[in-house]
């Protein structure tokens, strides 16, 4: 990075979406943009919908401000229906890792509990397995 600022959601959302009519798309809506940073690298993501000849699509947008360069990732499928279109894009973008970190880990943070709630469940079944086989040893 050159020391500036990456750029706000919306100068990104307007970037996108200058060039989606650039190429004729004049109807392309965005939805759930995020910006943020992961790993001290700068990111957008967002959802676009339009159609193309009269089908529908959708397209997830992945920008990454990586050191001295802009890296920017798309994924489309039609839109017939949205939420299959949804599914088949969205794992694609948000799975884009930089220098082996995914940039929007989407992953539930673990908890702390669950962690002690396993390692109880995993005692408690270890107690089990023994005093079984011990009970099977004297009376055979």
């Amino acid at each position: 990075m050159d020391g500036s600022a990456p750029p706000s959601a919306e100068q990104y959302r307007e970037g996108v979406a200058r060039g989606y009519q650039a190429v004729g798309l004049t109807d392309a809506t965005l939805s759930n943009s995020v910006t943020g940073e992961s790993h001290g690298v700068p990111f957008f993501t967002s959802e676009v919908t339009f159609t193309n000849n009269g089908t529908p699509m959708i397209a997830r947008i992945l920008i990454v401000q990586y050191h001295d360069r802009t890296y920017t990732a798309s994924a489309i499928a039609t839109a017939n229906p949205l939420e299959v279109g949804r599914a088949l894009v969205a794992p694609l973008i948000d799975g884009i890792e930089v220098d082996g970190q995914l940039v929007r880990d989407t992953r539930p943070p673990v908890s702390t509990w669950g962690i002690v709630g396993a390692v109880c469940a995993a005692l408690l079944l270890t107690f089990i397995v023994v005093r079984r086989r011990r009970a099977r040893e004297i009376a055979v």
